[in-house]
């Protein structure tokens, strides 16, 4: 029995995986930060973390920055 879960390729959580994309989407249909994450369904710790990986070329702020309200 053993020999068979060696077999099966195991599941690895990655992690949620936002994209540059997804939080300008939601930049764009809000007015704040906080209404961002609201908008994309998860908690603003997480928004936040992702929002200011992502730099805008334009103006060298982050998204994160740049969405202040």
């Amino acid at each position: 029995m053993e020999e068979q879960n060696k077999e099966r390729p195991q599941f690895i959580y990655q992690g949620l995986q936002l994209t540059e994309e997804q939080i300008r989407e939601a930049m764009a249909n809000t007015r704040s930060n906080f209404e961002a994450a609201r908008w994309m369904k998860i908690t603003y710790v997480t928004y936040k973390k992702y929002a200011k990986m992502y730099v805008d070329l334009e103006t060298g702020k982050t998204l994160f920055d740049l969405h202040m309200n």
